[in-house]
């Protein structure tokens, strides 16, 4: 989500990017410590020099979480970036799950070892803490809100329209990586939950209670 809305790739080309990583992983038999070097190289060449610029001057923020060391871990969702260089290296550190997404445990950003946002806030965030300057924060996940406990707005399955959890935990883990169909498979059902959260957020706002 977080590449997309740079505005450099198409919602097809950053697919495209995640098939080719999954590929990748895929012929080496596991996504396990070999996920980083073929994501850092696609983020390179999709991310261009007014990436971050885009982020910046959007309407709305969009926040990348991470886990930064400071030195205790700490929660931290970042919605400004220096240069493309910094929105790249805040990706693949939201990316990091420790001692599996590489041969480090984790990923320099802004001077701090920093790791996937998931590990600093509570459960029912999924990962991603509430934005300080916005009246809603709307959080994306291929898992049922309920089931894994998410509150608040959320672009997600409505219940029974998900894939099984443990297929979900499978893709996650990448080991072994999942064919190119089930890929498309949650890509589809991504834009299936994203129309759902739109029909239903009109309908808010419709009512009365706007969404911002």
């Amino acid at each position: 989500m977080g590449l997309q809305e740079t505005g450099s790739p198409s919602v097809d080309t950053a697919l495209s990017a995640a098939i080719r990583v999954n590929a990748y992983c895929r012929e080496r038999g596991t996504a396990r410590f070999n996920l980083r070097a073929p994501l850092e190289k696609e983020l390179s060449e999709l991310l261009d020099d007014d990436a971050a610029t885009r982020l910046n001057e959007r309407d709305g923020d969009v926040g990348i979480a991470v886990t930064r060391f400071a030195p205790l871990p700490r929660g931290e969702l970042v919605t400004t970036f220096s240069d493309a260089d910094d929105v790249r290296t805040a990706l693949l550190a939201s990316s990091c799950i420790p001692f599996y997404f590489g041969r480090s445990p984790f990923v320099s950003f802004r001077r701090l070892p920093t790791i996937d946002g998931f590990f600093a806030v509570p459960r029912q965030y999924f990962g991603a803490p509430p934005a300080l300057n916005a009246s809603v924060t709307v959080r994306i996940s291929p898992f049922e809100a309920s089931r894994v406990g998410l509150v608040g707005e959320a672009i997600s399955p409505q219940r029974g329209e998900g894939p099984p959890l443990g297929d979900l935990v499978a893709c996650a883990l990448g080991s072994p990586p999942v064919g190119d169909d089930f890929l498309l498979y949650l890509f589809q059902q991504g834009r299936r939950d994203a129309a759902s959260w739109l029909e239903t957020s009109s309908k808010k706002c419709n009512g009365g209670e706007v969404l911002s």
